[in-house]
């Protein structure tokens, strides 16, 4: 049962050879995913780099680890993320899911990973991203029978459209636990 102790708020980190896993023992928040957007705890655009702030995030769980937010609360966070990631295009959301890098060669996401963290901004969001308990995907698509609602639980659903890559892959982040 020791594995339980480094489930949530892990994260795993590429690195030149290989990765290595990093855990957050007092890791509070959780980071949502629509639609390749990246939200921390219900909140704030990840992405929207130009505005982010260290301010934007905040804790779900307080230090008893007890929820912060109602229900309420939580369904209404929720439906302004959906509403707010459902504008985008979906060309525009092909284009900058970051969440596909984790995808790649360990040592290849290792070095763009690096390029990333170059910019501060961007390192702080991955830092975020890293210290969360999980990532929540909140995929906007219908499985028609129970294989496909498999596969899109395990890998996400992807395809070709215009030369660009389209379906929930892009709304992934396969460093985390992902619910």
């Amino acid at each position: 049962m020791d594995q339980y102790t480094r489930l949530f708020g892990a994260a795993r980190i590429p690195t030149d050879r290989g990765c290595k896993m990093k855990v957050y023992s007092n890791s509070r928040h959780i980071v949502i995913l629509r639609r390749g957007q990246f939200c921390g705890s219900l909140g704030f655009l990840l992405c929207k780099l130009s505005t982010y702030r260290d301010s934007d995030w905040f804790d779900v769980l307080d230090d008893d680890s007890l929820p912060l937010l109602t229900e309420r609360e939580v369904l209404r966070n929720l439906q302004a993320i959906v509403s707010d990631a459902d504008t985008l295009d979906r060309s525009e959301v092909a284009r900058k899911a970051i969440g596909v890098l984790s995808t790649e060669n360990r040592k290849i996401w290792s070095g763009l990973r690096k390029m990333l963290q170059q910019d501060r901004n961007n390192a702080s969001c991955l830092h975020i991203v890293d210290r969360a308990l999980f990532v929540v995907c909140l995929d906007d698509t219908t499985p028609e029978s129970l294989a496909d609602l498999c596969s899109n639980f395990l890998c996400g659903t992807y395809s070709l459209q215009g030369g660009e890559q389209i379906g929930t892959c892009t709304n992934r982040w396969y460093d985390k636990v992902q619910a």
